[in-house]
C-alpha cells in the first residue's frame, strides 16, 4: 500500500509507487472507450523473501517478526488480483489492511498520518519530547522538557 501511504525511510519506494498510482488512474479513464482494462494491486506485506532482503536494510529488520496475520499469502493476492482484472476494476486490495488503509488515506487522510507516524515513532523507539509552553514572563519560545 504504498502507492496510498509514504513510510519514512521509503520515500523512493513510496515514489515509485505513488507514481505507477497516478499513472494508472490515468491510463484507466484515457483507453477504458477502447476495451483496454487496467488494474492495480496494493497488497499490504505478502509473506515473500523481499521482508528480508539486505537491500531494505533498517527498514527491514524494523519488519522482522511481523505478526502472521499481517502477512498474505502471494496465492491470495493472485486470487484477487484475477478477480480484479474480471471485473475491471481499476484499484484491488487483495487484504483488509490494504482496504482498511485505502480508505482511511480517502476520507480521513491526517488520522492516516498520525497513525502512521505515531507506530513509526514507536516501532523505532524514538520518542518525540513533550513540548512545554513558557509560563507567564518567561522567553517567548516553547523550552523542550525530557523527562
Amino acid at each position: 500500500v504504498a502507492g496510498w501511504v509514504a513510510r519514512p525511510g521509503l520515500t523512493h519506494y513510496a515514489t515509485s509507487k505513488f507514481g505507477l498510482r497516478g499513472f494508472s488512474e490515468g491510463l484507466f479513464k484515457e483507453v477504458q472507450d477502447q476495451g483496454v482494462q487496467v488494474t492495480v494491486v496494493y497488497p499490504f506485506f505478502s509473506r515473500t523473501p523481499i521482508l528480508n532482503a539486505p537491500r531494505f536494510g533498517a527498514w527491514a529488520a524494523a519488519y522482522q517478526g511481523l505478526p502472521d496475520s499481517w502477512l498474505t499469502d502471494p496465492a491470495q493476492v493472485m486470487a484477487f488480483t484475477l478477480q480484479g482484472i474480471q471485473q475491471n476494476q481499476l484499484h484491488v486490495f487483495p487484504d483488509t489492511a490494504g482496504r482498511i488503509i485505502q480508505r482511511f488515506k480517502r476520507f480521513t487522510p491526517g488520522l492516516l498520518d498520525w497513525i502512521s507516524t505515531s507506530l513509526a515513532r514507536r516501532q523505532e523507539g524514538v520518542a518525540k519530547p513533550d513540548v512545554v509552553q513558557p509560563h507567564a514572563g518567561a522567553p517567548s519560545s516553547p523550552t523542550r522538557h525530557d523527562d
